[in-house]
């Protein structure tokens, strides 16, 4: 298992994650990433399956969860909650 924990820091950007291939947990929680966009940067991660990105500014946007689950559709868990087939479902229809 890969993981990497980089939660309560000032991290403000996800950028370096992407070429983190065989990762499989990112615990991000407490820093400072205000756009949600930036998870754009871990869509081509696949082995990607527990995110923890709340506590967040971005965290603080409406349909927060939607759209990071459109974005990553392979998680099975979110800010350490389960991801059910009717949110993914949800977030595909009417994610960001």
């Amino acid at each position: 298992m890969f993981f990497f924990c980089f939660s309560i820091n000032k991290i403000n950007s996800l950028a370096d994650f992407q070429y983190c291939k065989r990762l499989e947990e990112l615990y991000i929680r407490q820093n400072d990433i205000r756009d949600l966009n930036e998870v754009v940067y871990l869509q081509n991660l696949s082995n990607l399956k527990n995110l923890w990105l709340g506590e967040n500014p971005c965290s603080n946007t409406e349909g927060y969860r939607r759209a990071v689950l459109k974005a990553l559709p392979q998680l099975q868990k979110l800010d350490n909650i389960a991801v059910t087939q009717e949110e993914l479902r949800d977030a595909q229809r009417n994610g960001r």
